[in-house]
């Protein structure tokens, strides 16, 4: 945990520039299932690193956006629309299929008579 204490500053600039798990455990020294469990176990560990993911997906969505934009202003609407329709209830497509899952006991009930699926 000391090595993780140490080097937080560092650990949360890898994970905000996109370094995987792995990199940032080795960076550290140490196997990526002891990193993890580290950072697991602590809650405020636990949410520093995810803060600092939380940042990176942050970055991404800024500059997918601006893309978006980009391609609106010169006429090409392909992905202002698939964000509209993912982002609002207006826009939302309406041909969205609702899937039920049964497991094979409901399978055999509803086949033998035992329920009214």
């Amino acid at each position: 945990m000391d090595r993780v204490l140490q080097n937080l500053k560092v650990i949360k600039a890898m994970k905000a520039a996109g370094y995987t798990d792995r990199e940032i455990a080795r960076y550290c020294g140490m196997q990526v299932t002891t990193f993890l469990k580290i950072i697991n176990e602590d809650d405020y560990l636990k949410e520093v690193y995810e803060n600092a993911q939380d940042k990176l997906t942050a970055d991404i969505e800024a500059k997918f956006l601006e893309k978006v934009m980009e391609k609106l202003e010169e006429g090409d609407t392909t992905d202002a629309k698939w964000v509209l329709e993912r982002t609002t209830d207006k826009y939302n497509k309406k041909d969205k299929v609702d899937l039920s899952v049964k497991t094979i006991d409901d399978i055999i009930k509803m086949y033998s008579g035992g329920s009214d699926f």
